[in-house]
């Protein structure tokens, strides 16, 4: 199995990437059925800015994969290990940061939102 591979568990999906799709998949569902459930339709931005912000660190992962198999296919150096660490280093902190913010997101999202028939705000 190639280095980088190794490195980033990209050839068995990193147990982080499911936990991400997992993630967004239950925030989408709760968006579109917060209707459903009686809440009101308007006061689901912040739900909406959750799941734009996992779509984001789902990219960010397929660009970390790209970057870091074209690092595996240029000129192998002595130092190939250690960059590659570090740029898997540096995208798996934004990634825990982008993380950390949609569940943010989405904890003020759910304290926003109200019931059809509520008048108090």
């Amino acid at each position: 199995m190639p280095d980088f591979l190794r490195l980033s568990d990209v050839a068995a999906g990193a147990p982080s990437d499911w936990i991400l799709i997992f993630t967004l998949v239950s925030i989408a569902t709760f968006y579109f059925l917060a209707p459903v459930l009686g809440y009101q339709s308007a006061s689901r931005e912040m739900l909406l800015y959750a799941l734009y912000v996992l779509i984001a660190c789902l990219l960010l992962t397929l660009l970390e994969t790209g970057i870091l198999y074209l690092c595996y296919l240029s000129v192998k150096t002595e130092n190939y290990g250690r960059t590659a660490y570090n740029l898997h280093s540096v995208f798996t902190l934004i990634r825990m940061v982008l993380y950390i913010a949609a569940v943010g997101l989405l904890v003020f999202g759910l304290s926003k939102l109200r019931r059809a028939g509520d008048v108090s705000k």
